[in-house]
């Protein structure tokens, strides 16, 4: 029996909505303390470390568990509600205590979303149409980030910096409102946990040291390490150099500059899941790598502002393809362990780590040097993650027969 309208319908939704809630309230945390609240850059620093060093610790462990739950729905909106609460705090009692156990929270809430949304999808629709239903989330997920990117810079200009929490709460609720339009039998917790479909849900999953000492998890793993390291601290760096050259206009511009990458994603992810029904995934995670040195190498190039906002549809490209593959190829090399939401948080936490290394490395070369050699080291580090998915990273689709059509999905 075919999955629901209203099942599929519901899951958009609920992409497009958590792509406000997924990484908290990010920079717009940072903005309010400082402008509002006049807080020390260091306390602002700390502040906004917290989630996502909170996220690298519970991400695996979260995967785990969402392995051996059929709650997935519901785990959803538990963690949208704590994100919304934690967001009315801030505003409401915004004194560093209070500020550093919401966002203590807010990271373990939001280590949830990536995993949880992955099982939810492959429950519902199986390998066959995962790759196109990926590249349609995606998709969801990032016009939800433009959205986001443009309502939260109009209410934090014309209204208040407090109204951007109160609307990441709504959307909070809504993607609670959203997950439960899913209806709960279109899940088959069995596949979602890619158990092999002549085992009982109840089997025992492949042992967790088996699946962290795969060679092929392994090369994978350094790969997306490497990706994020020379990804990571691009954008950081562009806005700096932004505020540097053309400060009067270096909020809009830094807007600009998510939105230009954001539109060129919402095209790249659905386009990368229709590729990778019908093709090497290999062949197509590389275009993403390709990205990275040459948009790094591009950052040197000039100071103009129009320039460096364009060079961001790179971003758009590498960004959009990276994002979709990852959760394709995880569920390649796990498809019959039971251990797909594992390696799937597994490898979120590996992300986190390369983008905070990225930007601890890089602000030193920039302190000491100047920011054109630290554009020059993620391009150098961009080039190596290439070479080493190019050269070792194994093709991972076990047949390249054309999958069914996705139109509907």
């Amino acid at each position: 029996m075919g999955i629901s309208v209203r099942s599929l319908k519901g899951l958009d939704w609920l992409c497009f909505f958590l792509a406000n809630v997924r990484d908290g309230l990010g920079p717009y945390l940072a903005m309010y303390l400082l402008v509002a609240k006049q807080w020390s850059p260091s306390d602002i620093g700390l502040a906004m470390a917290i989630p996502g060093f909170v996220r690298i610790l519970a991400q695996t462990p979260a995967g785990a568990f969402i392995d051996n739950t059929i709650f997935k729905r519901g785990l959803i909106v538990i963690s949208s509600l704590v994100v919304a609460a934690g967001c009315f705090v801030d505003v409401l009692f915004p004194v560093f205590g209070v500020i550093m156990s919401s966002q203590l929270l807010i990271g373990i809430a939001t280590s949830v979303y990536t995993p949880t949304i992955a099982a939810i999808t492959l429950g519902m629709v199986g390998y066959e149409k995962l790759a196109g239903r990926i590249g349609r989330n995606e998709s969801f997920n990032h016009i939800g980030n433009v959205c986001n990117a443009i309502a939260a810079g109009l209410i934090g200009h014309f209204i208040s910096y407090e109204a951007i929490f109160y609307i990441v709460s709504v959307m909070c609720v809504a993607s609670s409102v959203s997950v439960l339009f899913i209806k709960g039998e279109d899940i088959d917790h069995k596949r979602a946990r890619a158990v092999l479909e002549n085992r009982t849900y109840e089997a025992s999953p492949v042992a967790i040291k088996d699946v962290v000492r795969d060679k092929s998890i392994i090369l994978f793993a350094v790969a997306v390490f490497l990706f994020s390291f020379s990804n990571g601290s691009m954008i950081s760096l562009a806005g700096q150099k932004l505020c540097v050259f053309d400060k009067s206009n270096a909020c809009l511009s830094m807007s600009a500059c998510i939105i230009v990458a954001q539109m060129v994603m919402i095209f790249f992810a659905r386009f990368a899941g229709k590729l990778a029904d019908k093709g090497k995934r290999k062949t197509i995670f590389l275009i993403s790598f390709i990205a990275v040195p040459l948009r790094g190498l591009l950052f040197t190039l000039s100071d103009d502002t129009i320039y460096l906002i364009s060079i961001q549809v790179l971003d758009g490209i590498g960004g959009g393809i990276f994002g979709v593959l990852t959760i394709i190829m995880i569920a390649d090399l796990t498809e019959g362990t039971g251990r797909f939401n594992f390696v799937q948080g597994m490898m979120t936490a590996i992300i986190g780590i390369g983008a905070s290394l990225s930007s601890y490395v890089t602000g030193f070369i920039v302190n000491n040097y100047n920011y054109n050699n630290g554009f020059i080291f993620l391009a150098v580090m961009g080039i190596i993650a290439f070479i080493v998915v190019f050269l070792f990273v194994p093709e991972t689709r076990k047949t390249l027969l054309p999958a069914p059509k996705t139109e509907n999905l």
